[in-house]
């Protein structure tokens, strides 16, 4: 017969325990939006017709804004551990940082790096403004997938040992 019943671990185990499941969940719906991305083949342009790149650009958003909330600083637990992203090759950590960047200076923040302004005069307009793409290659989205899934396997290993310092040994019987 198994014992069932809720664990009680210390705050500090409970805030990390909490912390790896939450940026599970959000490495999942990154996962899920680039998925989404591949499935529907999306290379739109801003200036391409009809609403392809509107719907792009909220899936990108997304995709990026969820990876990137898994490693962000959140009041109240603090950050995912560095080790991690431990199995991230030379490419991937790369990319990572490269995502982090894009989200904390385009995608939740605009920061003036992304926003080039040129003012001219002329009759016919006054400002010209480089508005940023808002898209990311198949082949990044397909490493950021497997980037999502290294990092969700460490957090439950690493959920599995918390578990394990709570839970009584198991006894073998002969």
């Amino acid at each position: 017969m198994d014992d069932q019943g809720e664990i009680e671990f210390s705050d500090e185990d409970m805030r990390l325990y909490r912390r790896l499941d939450v940026a599970c969940g959000d490495l999942c719906d990154a996962m899920s939006f680039g998925g989404f991305i591949l499935k529907k083949g999306w290379k739109a342009k801003p200036w391409s017709r009809g609403s392809t790149y509107l719907q792009q650009s909220a899936f990108v958003t997304s995709m990026i804004v969820s990876y990137g909330r898994a490693f962000s600083k959140s009041y109240g637990w603090g950050f995912l551990p560095e080790n991690m992203r431990v199995s991230f090759d030379p490419e991937e950590v790369i990319l990572h940082q490269r995502l982090m960047d894009e989200r904390n200076q385009l995608y939740a923040h605009s920061d003036l790096i992304h926003y080039p302004l040129t003012v001219s005069a002329s009759n016919y307009h006054s400002d010209v403004i480089t508005f940023p793409m808002r898209d990311v290659p198949p082949a990044d989205i397909l490493r950021l997938q497997d980037m999502c899934r290294k990092v969700i396997a460490a957090c439950r290993d690493e959920q599995a040992r918390i578990n394990a310092k709570y839970l009584p040994p198991l006894s073998s019987t002969s």
